[in-house]
């Protein structure tokens, strides 16, 4: 099964980069998708791993693609600095690189400064209940939810993606993760994995985007915790107590504070 849909992404990625040069030249691309009070990092490398080497702004225009693109990353060129950005992002005037085929991701909000304006020195478990903050959901719906990924992968994220990850996904849902991201889950990173969480949540081609339905009714940690369980995580139910536990900690150390 993997040899078909290796190739098609392949197939997709060459398309979406040949359409990429045609469009290149001086000045060629702008950002798009970005609201007004928010940023699009430049990074140094081509994932969120890589450290930020600057902001553009939503109104930036001047953007130069210097090279191919890399699963969703593309480099770039700008008077502010160069490096990396998410193709999701940037246009030639009047095209959007989400309608290309390749863009598979289109269902991730732009990239924001954590409340701490970066991720270094965060814990796992803080990184993750910021990343959700981010996407829109309210803080005891990202307690939940991190609550339940501690009792899956432990309090400081500990499980490797061979033992199935965060959320110990299984079966097509780790093949889709690489139909999504272009590459393995054995090379995800966490913001990858909160990312496809994200993902399985939102989109409405995922087979899971219920369990993002209900989750929303969630009106308190508690609730949170036990619908992200049922739901999301199906588990056996036998840990919920500790999941509800996880997240009552969590909005407790890192709920109620001002943005930075």
């Amino acid at each position: 099964m993997l040899k078909p849909i290796l190739g098609a992404a392949c197939l997709l990625a060459a398309a979406a980069d040949a359409a990429l040069a045609e469009q290149g030249g001086p000045g060629a691309f702008k950002v798009v998708n970005v609201s007004a009070n928010d940023v699009l990092n430049i990074r140094s490398g081509p994932s969120v791993d890589h450290s930020i080497v600057a902001e553009l702004q939503p109104d930036s225009r001047g953007i130069v693609v210097t090279g191919s693109c890399r699963a969703q990353w593309c480099p770039v060129q700008h008077e502010i600095g160069s490096g990396w950005v998410n193709r999701r992002f940037i246009a030639r005037e009047g095209l959007k690189l989400a309608s290309l085929p390749s863009a598979r991701n289109d269902a991730f909000a732009p990239e924001r400064p954590s409340r701490s304006g970066n991720t270094s020195g965060q814990s796992p478990a803080e990184t993750a209940f910021n990343f959700f903050l981010t996407q829109g959901w309210s803080e005891h719906q990202a307690a939940g939810i991190v609550g339940n990924l501690q009792v899956e992968c432990g309090p400081a994220f500990t499980c490797s993606n061979g033992s199935g990850g965060i959320a110990q996904w299984r079966g097509d849902r780790v093949t889709r993760f690489r139909q999504i991201f272009g590459y393995p889950f054995s090379s995800a990173s966490l913001q990858d994995q909160l990312a496809y969480i994200q993902w399985e949540l939102t989109h409405p081609d995922s087979p899971w985007k219920d369990s993002g339905y209900i989750l929303r009714n969630a009106r308190d940690e508690v609730s949170a915790a036990s619908l992200f369980d049922q739901h999301y995580e199906r588990s056996a139910g036998t840990s919920r107590g500790q999941r509800i536990s996880n997240a009552r900690a969590i909005l407790k150390k890192y709920g109620g504070r001002p943005a930075s």
